[in-house]
């Protein structure tokens, strides 16, 4: 890494002082240098979490007949994290993109990739595919994924539970296919739904520290427009949930299926708290 971009990141306060020479560089390089506008250090935490998942899903028949409300946890905390994850790398590509073109419209600088001056791909200081420079470090909030990753583990508890109390009030035989399968999804998006926004948004409130007041804020701009969305996503999925997918997986599905609802929830509650 060049050394002006390494003793700038030093003096911002980016590099702890005790790290190794080699460590330093890694960490500022993930820090400072960007692809396709998004920190290398946002794409090093997916990447972990589908690496992670991709492992899980591996064991995941063999140990959910002998663990099942561990498998469910551990793969809902893991669902969440990416989802947070995600949610904040999406923010942080469209105000990077937004800044690139407020940029280059006033003509600070080009889109022209500069050879490089030490040899290497991180010297590309213009690219705007890969670049150290034009945009801020990475400001990836740990603490938020981990109170996301939190909620998905609560959640899953009860959520197994619920899936197994459906299971149990309104089975499904060869004679009797179509009709449990509506009453189900009827009774978890009137019954269920409802309540499981409501516990995510007075979780969030209240680990988030804004109390009972922060929750009445959530609940009354967020709840009614949240349910409105989910019930044009959810009802079709839960379909395909009920009548096709074995109890024990019907709760990693619906997280699976849920990643990118997961991840508008995140935004939408990041969104609230900035208010």
């Amino acid at each position: 890494m060049p050394a002006p971009l390494m003793q700038a990141a030093s003096a911002r306060g980016l590099v702890p002082a005790a790290l190794p020479p080699a460590v330093a560089r890694l960490h500022t390089t993930l820090l400072t240098h960007h692809l396709f506008y998004v920190p290398l250090l946002n794409w090093a935490i997916i990447g972990l979490f589908l690496v992670l998942i991709i492992r899980l899903a591996i064991i995941f028949t063999d140990s959910v007949a002998v663990a099942p409300v561990v498998m469910m946890s551990v793969s809902n905390v893991l669902l969440y994290g990416l989802s947070d994850t995600m949610a904040q790398t999406v923010t942080t590509m469209a105000e990077n993109y937004a800044s690139s073109k407020r940029s280059t419209n006033l003509g600070l600088y080009n889109n022209e990739k500069l050879p490089a001056s030490d040899g290497t791909p991180f010297a590309r200081a213009t690219s705007h595919v890969f670049t150290a420079a034009h945009f801020p470090p990475a400001n990836f909030k740990f603490d938020r994924t981990i109170r996301f990753a939190a909620w998905g583990f609560v959640l899953s508890i009860f959520l197994y539970k619920w899936l197994e109390l459906l299971d149990a009030w309104l089975p499904i035989s060869d004679d009797s296919v179509i009709v449990p399968v509506l009453c189900r999804v009827i009774v978890d998006q009137l019954v269920w739904t409802p309540i499981a926004l409501s516990g995510f948004f007075a979780f969030m409130s209240f680990v988030e520290g804004a109390g009972v007041g922060g929750l009445k804020r959530k609940l009354s701009t967020l709840l009614v427009p949240t349910l409105k969305t989910n019930f044009t996503i959810w009802p079709a999925a839960q379909i395909i949930n009920f009548r096709l997918i074995p109890l024990h997986y019907q709760l990693p599905f619906c997280s699976t299926v849920g990643l990118f609802w997961n991840t508008f929830l995140s935004l939408a509650n990041a969104q609230s708290t900035e208010l």
